[in-house]
């Protein structure tokens, strides 16, 4: 091999190795990339935990002083963790009405009950006591109704029963200024659980932002015969 081939074949092997060289360096450059976006997202995903709010929300029955029953049912929702702005809130009530003639003739509806809690306010505040949902005699109206439902259904040899869900869909900025939306389920005894968006969602939208007349009953208007009419069809 002359000196122009050895020349030649050395400048080709040199481009290539610097050529191998700059992919090298390349890829390492992207993976330490991708290693730093995905630690700067571990970091986002902490900082964000850290300066989260924390949400106590409570359906709670009050008691009368003087008739010595639980007339009223109100929700509270508290932020017991890090400060919120523009906070809103929706409340959802269903009413589960199910009737048996038989342990095989069963029928079951679910309806939104429209005026359960007639009221509520805010506090303006980013923390602490958010809201209060209430409703006058709610409870009690509730509890007469369902012991008139049932007699009614005990004359006609039929079993039957009652049973109220509540829903929340809590919406706020975060420090971040990023604006979150988020469901609960509001239970009597164990206090608000988080739903996920997608069954928040289905709900909301299909009780509360479509009501008509076959998704629906007005709280304030029911009585013990339209719930019996309502699931037997009568």
């Amino acid at each position: 091999m002359n000196k122009e081939n050895v020349k030649f074949y050395l400048q080709t092997v040199t481009a290539t190795v610097l050529a191998i060289m700059a992919i090298l360096v390349s890829f390492s450059q992207c993976s330490i990339s991708k290693e730093q976006t995905k630690l700067l997202n571990v970091q986002t995903k902490i900082a964000k935990k850290q300066i989260s709010p924390v949400f106590t929300i409570s359906a709670k029955q009050l008691k009368d002083d003087i008739p010595g029953i639980y007339s009223e049912d109100k929700i509270f929702i508290e932020n017991n963790g890090f400060i919120i702005s523009d906070f809103h809130y929706n409340s959802l009530v269903l009413i589960d009405i199910e009737l048996s003639k038989t342990p095989n003739v069963q029928k079951k509806k679910t309806y939104s009950l429209i005026g359960y809690y007639r009221a509520g306010y805010m506090t303006a505040k980013g923390s602490g006591l958010l809201a209060t949902i209430f409703g006058k005699n709610n409870n009690l109206q509730l509890s007469q109704l369902d012991e008139q439902y049932s007699g009614i259904c005990q004359k006609n040899d039929e079993s039957c029963f009652i049973n109220l869900r509540r829903y929340l869909k809590v919406r706020y900025k975060n420090a971040f200024d990023e604006q979150i939306t988020e469901y609960y389920i509001v239970p009597l005894i164990y206090g608000g659980k988080k739903l996920s968006l997608d069954e928040g969602e289905r709900l909301f939208r299909r009780y509360d932002d479509n009501v008509d007349r076959d998704t629906c009953l007005e709280f304030n208007k029911l009585t013990s015969e339209i719930i019996y009419h309502t699931i037997s069809g009568t």
